[in-house]
Formats: C-alpha cells, structure tokens, sequence
C-alpha cells in the first residue's frame, strides 16, 4: 500500500531525512578540519627536519623547505576557512522539535499478516 502524495507521514519522514543528513554534514565539517590542521602539522614537523637538515648544506632542502612553507600556507588558510564556517550557526539549531501538525503523525498501525 502507498500513501498518498499529500500524507503528512511523507513530511514527517522526509523531516526525519534531512535532520539525520544535516547531522552528518556537520560532524564531516568537523572532520575535515581536523585533517586539515593534522597535515599542517606534519608539515611544520617536515619543516623542521629540513631546516635542521639544510644547515649550512646546499642539497636541495632550501627548495623543499620554500615548497613546504608555501603548502603550508595554503593549509592554515584552509583551517582558517573551515573555523570561520564552524562559527556560522548549524544548518539546524540544537533542540529543534518538529512541528506539532508534522510530530502529531503517528505512522500506522500495522496488524499481523497471517500466512
């Protein structure tokens, strides 16, 4: 059996959907950020390891330490970008109920089939 079209049990679900998709989104947000800020940190680790390295030596670590601190710019920018969107207010605000039209729907009963 299909329901209608119109049935607010269609809304209730179709609610339910989008809350549990905006959830996930925000916890990916919260992901890719702390990826970011694990890559600039091994970089800032390689950083080091090429400066201690490079001292006084001339084999080609200057032009992987420029390359390093221009990746890593480009990465804190990235975390940067990310933080200012985490302070942005949540696509659904914390405590958000349903409707009461759309929370009055109660899905139906169903009654056991016999075989």
């Amino acid at each position: 059996k299909h329901l209608p079209a119109d049935h607010r049990q269609l809304a209730h679900l179709h609610y339910q959907i989008a809350t549990a998709t905006v959830s996930l989104i925000e916890s990916l947000r919260q992901k890719v950020k702390d990826h970011f800020e694990q890559a600039a940190g091994v970089l800032r680790q390689r950083l080091g390891a090429v400066g201690a390295a490079g001292n006084g030596s001339s084999d080609g670590t200057e032009g992987e330490g420029s390359e390093l601190r221009d990746l890593l710019a480009e990465i804190e920018e990235r975390v940067k970008e990310h933080s200012q969107e985490n302070n942005l207010p949540p696509v659904v605000s914390p405590g958000v109920k349903l409707p009461p039209r759309v929370a009055a729907v109660q899905p139906p009963r169903r009654t056991a089939e016999r075989p």
